[in-house]
């Protein structure tokens, strides 16, 4: 993985290097690649939060539908029975 990559090319760096945080252009690509990485996955967690509340109204609807649905035939069947 490139997070742990990162932390081994770390490791072999002087003390002076990593006090003054100097990197090079191939770790910068590395940790802007992380970061974009982490934003997309924080857009995808807010998606997926979005689409589970969708799917409680979804079900709830259907549970209303069904609901009166059943109502609404048992009227019928009292009407038609009171018919006939």
């Amino acid at each position: 993985m490139k997070k742990d990559y990162l932390k081994k090319k770390q490791e072999g760096k002087n003390q002076e290097e990593i006090q003054q945080g100097i990197i090079d252009e191939e770790e910068f690509g590395i940790i802007k690649e992380l970061k974009e990485f982490k934003k997309e996955y924080k857009t995808n967690v807010e998606k997926i939060k979005n689409l589970k509340s969708t799917i409680v109204l979804i079900e709830q609807n259907i549970h209303q539908v069904t609901n009166f649905l059943k109502i609404s035939l048992i009227e019928f069947k009292v009407q038609t029975h009171a018919l006939c």
